[in-house]
């Protein structure tokens, strides 16, 4: 019994083992999202502003270490937006930035 939950405490921790970061932030052009993952996964990636109003993006596999998405963002007004990362089963991921000219 004790096996199981240290095997499950241990299969826990690699799933939610997923980093996300954004660069450049205020953005101009492009934006970079960085997700590294500890397996490979398959992973959806929308852009929301303000308001709610959402751009999804075709889910993209991707693989076990460091991962780049680019968004080209000169195409959007200026202001703050969010982009919302999902790897397979995980908790949606929410990173801010700012579109500046």
């Amino acid at each position: 019994m004790k096996k199981f939950i240290l095997f499950l405490a241990i299969s826990q921790y690699s799933i939610l083992n997923t980093q996300y970061s954004i660069y450049p932030n205020p953005v101009k052009e492009n934006l970079n999202i960085l997700v590294t993952l500890n397996r490979s996964e398959t992973v959806k990636i929308s852009l929301l502003n303000e308001l709610g109003q959402e751009i999804i993006y075709p889910a993209q596999p991707m693989v076990k270490g460091k991962n780049t998405f680019n968004i080209n963002t000169s195409e959007i007004p200026n202001g703050v937006y969010y982009v919302r990362v999902i790897a397979g089963e995980e908790k949606p991921q929410h990173l801010r930035f700012v579109k500046m000219e």
